[in-house]
């Protein structure tokens, strides 16, 4: 039987917070997400179709460089025959938490491979799980930022800067104002063709799939490099969707069956795609 992997950002979470937020012993989602409400994501209903197994990756909060480093991780276990990647605004980005150089040392620097490493074991899921330290990003209530010691790498939004209530600390600002402009851009476009070679040196199909316009798609699109690309943000708009910040994937029920007859109806290409792989 074939696996989807289910990848990116929060849109790709599984109710109750299934696979990776709990496998990769991801941090709990903050008070009040609904951790009981269980349905069946319109990826889910994907898999079933092409009688495949569904299992998500995907990380709430994070920016398209980490959660395509995380999908590329899995990809290379060959354990997966298609894949749906989320991707996220350019706007996140993340920043390691070392307080001094001395525990950068301890904690970053090893998980740098220099002359006498090789850089390919950066990406093997069992040896180097560094996406297990990806604990939060910010919201503006119930998360007290001075009382959290670890992990040492932290999502961070550009939008950070621009909300006064925002609980970001000095040195997140510090490198979020520091980071070159390009960077937000260049970073998830150059992510986002990785993850795409990656796909087509393995055979395995994927979908693009982003609630987000004006995104890192449409300028990918826009270089003329063709990319399949599911716009499923036009049908929050079309069908009046209520985007819930409390539930894994931000849908109900009902609009993840919406999203999944119009991918089916709108881009039937896609599931020809997928079926051609099984």
């Amino acid at each position: 039987m074939g696996r989807l992997l289910i990848a990116g950002d929060s849109f790709g979470e599984l109710s109750g917070y299934r696979n990776h937020i709990t496998s990769a012993n991801y941090a709990e989602p903050q008070k009040g997400y609904n951790y009981d409400k269980q349905f069946k994501h319109w990826c889910e209903l994907l898999a079933e179709d092409l009688g495949y197994t569904a299992e998500s990756h995907a990380i709430g909060g994070a920016g398209v460089s980490s959660s395509a480093f995380v999908a590329m991780q899995q990809l290379l276990t060959n354990k997966y025959s298609v894949c749906v990647f989320f991707v996220s605004h350019h706007e996140r980005t993340m920043s390691n938490r070392a307080q001094s150089h001395r525990e950068w040392l301890q904690e970053i620097k090893p998980n740098i491979q220099f002359e006498d490493g090789t850089p390919e074991q950066l990406y093997d899921a069992e040896r180097h799980q560094l996406y297990k330290t990806y604990k939060h990003h910010y919201h503006r209530e119930g998360l007290d930022l001075l009382e959290i010691r670890e992990p040492q790498v932290a999502h961070l939004n550009i939008r950070d800067i621009e909300d006064t209530d925002a609980e970001a600390t000095e040195a997140d600002l510090n490198y979020l104002t520091h980071k070159p402009a390009y960077s937000y851009t260049h970073d998830a476009v150059t992510s986002v063709l990785g993850l795409k070679a990656l796909c087509d040196a393995k055979g395995i199909p994927v979908v693009f799939a982003s609630c987000f316009s004006g995104s890192i798609m449409d300028a990918i699109n826009n270089m003329g490099i063709n990319i399949q690309h599911f716009k499923f943000f036009e049908l929050e708009a079309k069908h009046n969707f209520d985007v819930r910040h409390d539930f894994p994937s931000h849908y109900n029920e009902a609009e993840h069956n919406i999203i999944y007859t119009e991918f089916k109806n709108s881009y039937p290409e896609f599931i020809k795609l997928y079926k051609q792989n099984d």
